[in-house]
């Protein structure tokens, strides 16, 4: 409708939305990151849960969720998120 594309079933608002989800899914990446890290410190430098809990995993979750909100904010903020190829993304 608004966004030009034959067919689309939405407008920008919700493209806007989709795009931001869709970078909102780099947390994902980085929480896969973080077990991949805990499993290597565990099972290789031999920690222990308690260990990696205190030192690293509170951490971890501050900076997945603030990085997350961040990269899919700024082009919000920006009026970046458009529709291409027929799917929203950022431009």
């Amino acid at each position: 409708k608004e966004t030009g594309w034959y067919g689309a079933g939405g407008n920008t608002a919700t493209c806007t939305l989709q795009g931001f989800f869709f970078f909102m899914g780099i947390g994902t990446a980085m929480y896969q990151f973080t077990l991949s890290l805990q499993m290597l410190l565990l099972v290789t430098f031999m920690w222990t849960p308690k260990k990696f809990e205190r030192l690293l995993e509170y951490k971890l979750h501050a900076f997945i969720g603030v990085s997350a909100v961040v990269v899919s904010c700024f082009p919000l903020f920006f009026g970046g998120y458009k529709p291409q190829c027929g799917m929203c993304d950022a431009a």
